[in-house]
């Protein structure tokens, strides 16, 4: 990543752009702290990483990264786990919330795509975090609502995507990525 300057204030979202290798995964492992990064970065008053270390930050992963072994319910609460968080019912809201109340005890290899999708969302919205990032989320009435409720409490949003679609008209702001740089 090179040149990106990205600022979003608290309950604001962005868009991040671009096509197949153009970058939007690579600025988000970089806020996540989990590539390195130059220049000025501060993700939540931290520099990339703290914010993470600190479970202020949720990510929803592209694909099926999780041990397919575990049960939905329990891929939950590790996350909380992780994130020093309590489980005062964070779990149950967000598989509500994701439309995945009935896949409470699910092994994760047995969710088709849809619920595979709606499983990374989860992650990322399970206990509330003070920042989103959403890597190449489908247009859902899920994704939506987990949006809608992080803005509401005053929580930030960074979704990536190649097909921005109807996200455009709910951010803030957008960026389009290239090989790494703003086009």
């Amino acid at each position: 990543m090179r040149d990106v300057d990205l600022v979003i204030e608290a309950g604001e979202s962005a868009l991040v752009v671009g096509g197949e290798a153009s970058g939007k995964t690579s600025l988000l492992r970089g806020i996540l702290g989990l590539v390195p990064s130059s220049g000025d970065a501060v993700v939540l008053g931290s520099p990339p990483g703290g914010a993470t270390r600190e479970g202020r930050i949720g990510f929803a992963p592209e694909g099926r990264p999780f041990p397919a072994e575990l049960r939905l319910e329990e891929l939950l609460r590790l996350i909380l786990r992780l994130r020093s968080a309590e489980d005062d019912g964070a779990v149950n809201r967000a598989m509500e919330l994701c439309g995945l109340g009935a896949h409470k005890r699910s092994p994760l290899r047995a969710l088709d795509v849809e619920h595979a999708r709606r499983a990374s969302l989860a992650c990322a919205a399970v206990g509330e975090p003070d920042l989103l990032l959403l890597d190449d989320p489908w247009e859902s009435p899920e994704t939506l609502a987990v949006l809608d409720a992080a803005r509401a409490r005053g929580a930030g949003a960074i979704i990536a995507t190649a097909v921005p679609g109807g996200f455009r008209s709910f951010v803030d702001t957008a960026i389009e990525l290239a090989d790494g740089a703003p086009s």
